[in-house]
């Protein structure tokens, strides 16, 4: 998800020769979830843009992913582009490291 994201920051926020900055966060949320937001400061999305209807393959490989994880995604397009995903932290090796 993390690099389908990134790369989709690269490949349209900053066209032309645009420069820009891309942030990644990752940690729980007030509920104890854990949160993965990556964000730009590109041109943003069009108006009424819906990634769950994108014919975009990293785009339906993250809502796949958000899905088996049970989790959820947030989009935000004003002054660039944020994607929050958040799922439950689960118990095991993955969920140790979070």
């Amino acid at each position: 998800m993390l690099n389908d994201l990134i790369s989709n920051s690269l490949k349209y926020a900053f066209s032309n020769g645009r420069k820009g900055k891309i942030s990644v966060q990752l940690g729980p949320n007030k509920e104890g979830d854990t949160r993965l937001v990556v964000q730009d400061n590109g041109i943003g999305l069009p108006e009424g843009f819906d990634y769950r209807k994108s014919k975009s393959l990293g785009l339906q490989l993250i809502s796949i992913l958000s899905r088996q994880l049970q989790g959820g995604i947030e989009l935000r397009s004003k002054a660039g582009t944020e994607f929050a995903i958040t799922f439950p932290v689960r118990s095991g090796p993955i969920g140790d490291l979070l």
